[in-house]
């Protein structure tokens, strides 16, 4: 049994319903894109405010408590993490907040069950075996963002593999795109950050999980026998695997 309260992120960042939305904004760029909580009047829970949610806010939008979303879900944290996955549907908010005596103490998102993937999926399942990769627009460092943000819209794919001198050195998620389009950036170069170099399908899960937390990102380049890119694991194919641990195998410890 692992208790959910075991992976969760502790202190969540919470904002007053009335915060500006530019602070929301700043914390986002700061917190890892985690999605933040949003209190009302005696600290109540009132919503939840994320990239997504900023990005759809209409720009006459002036505090946080406009643009969250109310839709999210609660769990206690004492809950089986196995339980959880069974029971609770998923969050369109993209977190679950975790309560205690109903007071929020948490927030669990699909990168804490990436976080703990290289702990649990079993050590000799490889990126081949997670099934059919995600398809991906393939740019240059050098492209525009404002240029990338308009080609995802008529692409069916919210990943960007973005390319140096013809070699994969980072995948972008879509609304990473559209957000650093809204803030002015000019290429993708600046809004990758971190170099992410790509795994190969012979790359156990447990690998390619540890590279995406360590740069934080939600997708990964996969290569294939020749060295080109292939297509994108995303972090729903880690939760996938990690969640058929929980729901199928043994009881597990997190280390």
């Amino acid at each position: 049994m692992v208790p959910v309260r075991d992976i969760m992120a502790v202190e969540p960042q919470i904002l007053s319903a009335d915060a500006p939305v530019a602070v929301a904004a700043s914390l986002l760029s700061r917190w890892g894109a985690r999605p933040l909580l949003v209190a009302g009047g005696g600290g109540r829970l009132v919503g939840v405010v994320g990239d997504a949610e900023l990005a759809a806010a209409p720009r006459s939008a002036q505090r946080v408590g406009e643009v969250a979303r109310t839709d999210f879900v609660t769990a206690d944290g004492s809950i089986d993490l196995g339980q959880l996955l069974v029971d609770s549907r998923p969050s369109p908010a993209g977190l679950i907040v975790v309560v205690s005596s109903g007071r929020p103490v948490g927030s669990l998102t699909d990168m804490d069950f990436a976080r703990i993937a290289p702990h649990v999926v079993d050590g000799t399942r490889l990126v081949g075996d997670a099934g059919p990769l995600c398809s991906f627009l393939s740019l240059d460092e050098s492209f525009g963002v404002a240029g990338a943000a308009g080609l995802l819209t008529t692409r069916d794919t919210d990943f960007v593999v973005v390319e140096r001198d013809g070699a994969s050195v980072g995948v972008l998620e879509r609304i990473q795109v559209e957000r650093a389009s809204l803030a002015g950036m000019r290429t993708l170069s600046q809004v990758l950050g971190r170099t992410q170099l790509p795994v190969g399908q012979r790359t156990t899960l447990r690998s390619a999980a540890h590279a995406m937390v360590r740069c934080r990102a939600r997708g990964i380049a996969v290569t294939d026998d020749t060295g080109r890119v292939a297509g994108v694991l995303t972090v729903a194919d880690i939760v996938a695997a990690v969640s058929e641990v929980f729901l199928g195998g043994p009881d597990v410890a997190v280390a």
